[in-house]
């Protein structure tokens, strides 16, 4: 895959959530809402560039799990905790996707699961495999090694967001 054609990908990957969020707030003649949506977006792309950590990429994973949350409120009784928890097996499985093509893409789309991730893969190496053997990554299994842990440090950390909203919009509902 050429540079251009993996940061078209990366692009496309990480505004697609912000335009469905928008475009639903549109049919429900929220159109001040969409607005602020792409104007959002926009602003942490600034953002983003100044710090070189992907604020956007952050917020697009933040945005999934609110679409997913959105849809599923009124249906199941966790809306916010599956909502989340589908994000971050979507955004798991797109991290490990951009790690297999350039890993700085990988930690730049889904920062917190990315470098949980390596320390669940160095602490299994520690505890479970032979850290003195040159393969020492091949003595742990196989959904601990790098960049399938990825994907299960993602549903946990996204999992815990989807946690810690579904307590607070709790709170809040029963306060008012």
């Amino acid at each position: 895959m050429g540079v251009v054609t993996t940061l078209i990908a990366f692009t496309l990957v990480v505004y697609a959530p912000y335009v469905a969020l928008a475009y639903r707030f549109k049919q429900r003649g929220l159109g001040r809402s969409a607005l602020l949506v792409i104007a959002s977006a926009l602003i942490l792309t600034l953002a983003s560039i100044l710090v070189p950590v992907g604020l956007v990429s952050l917020g697009s994973i933040l945005v999934m799990g609110l679409l997913a949350a959105d849809f599923m409120e009124g249906r199941l009784p966790y809306p916010k905790l599956l909502g989340y928890s589908i994000a971050g097996t979507l955004s798991g499985f797109i991290a490990t996707a951009f790690w297999s093509i350039n890993s700085e893409l990988a930690l730049y789309y889904n920062l917190p699961a990315v470098e949980l991730g390596y320390f669940v893969y160095d602490a299994a190496i520690e505890s479970l495999g032979d850290p003195t053997s040159p393969y020492a990554h091949y003595t742990i299994p196989v959904f601990l090694r790098v960049p399938w842990v990825i994907i299960l440090t993602s549903i946990a950390s996204w999992s815990l967001v989807g946690v810690c909203l579904e307590l607070l919009s709790r709170l809040f509902s029963k306060s008012s």
